[in-house]
């Protein structure tokens, strides 16, 4: 019997949430850990680019990407004395130059709302600061600095040491591992990328 792979994300940001996603969509177990005690709220608008607006679209989010942004018709140069037009990119609809799959501009806190929905509330930790982890032939330990470690059971604010889990096999560094050293080449990330599609 096939054991389904278990990954940890460190990091509830837009980068760790879209991971998250595109790894439970392959049918892996997935648990993100975020330090913050909630989920953070960006009113701020972001500037989302045909690579990433196709992948949301093969995610099945298309319609509501769509809904939710503005899709600007088309990038211009203008000459700064006298606002001539020297050249413009069509990025919408048919016509030379155009592409396939939208640029959107959204508000970051809608595009949270679009990725949290493809993830399971209790698959998401919060308060749960990562300070380390440990390696060993049964996989990866997490661990946090209110002294607990990551298990499939863990709490969203669980201040106990809790028993490590051997089944918890991968780990993947959003934003929540920026303060850890770099681990350059390891066999569990090239195995994790591959489920990112």
């Amino acid at each position: 019997m096939t054991r389904t792979p278990r990954v940890a994300v460190a990091g509830a940001g837009l980068g760790g949430l879209a991971a998250a996603a595109a790894l439970a969509r392959q049918g892996l177990e997935v648990a993100v850990y975020e330090q913050r005690p909630r989920l953070p709220e960006d009113e701020t608008a972001l500037h989302l680019a045909p690579n990433g607006s196709r992948i949301l679209q093969r995610w099945g989010l298309g319609a509501q990407l769509l809904a939710l942004a503005v899709q600007p018709v088309a990038l211009e140069f203008r000459e700064w004395s006298d606002g001539s037009l020297t050249w413009r990119q069509p990025l919408a609809g048919p016509g030379p130059g155009a592409v396939a799959a939208p640029y959107c501009t959204l508000l970051t806190d809608e595009l949270y709302d679009l990725l949290l929905a493809r993830l399971p509330q209790e698959r998401i930790r919060l308060g749960r600061r990562l300070s380390g982890f440990r390696e060993s032939a049964d996989g990866v330990e997490l661990e946090f600095a209110d002294g607990g470690s990551a298990t499939p059971t863990t709490t969203a604010h669980h201040s106990q040491p809790s028993s490590p889990d051997p089944t918890e096999t991968r780990r993947l560094g959003g934003t929540g591992c920026r303060a850890l050293p770099p681990r350059v080449g390891h066999p569990h990330a090239r195995q994790a990328r591959r489920h990112v599609r």
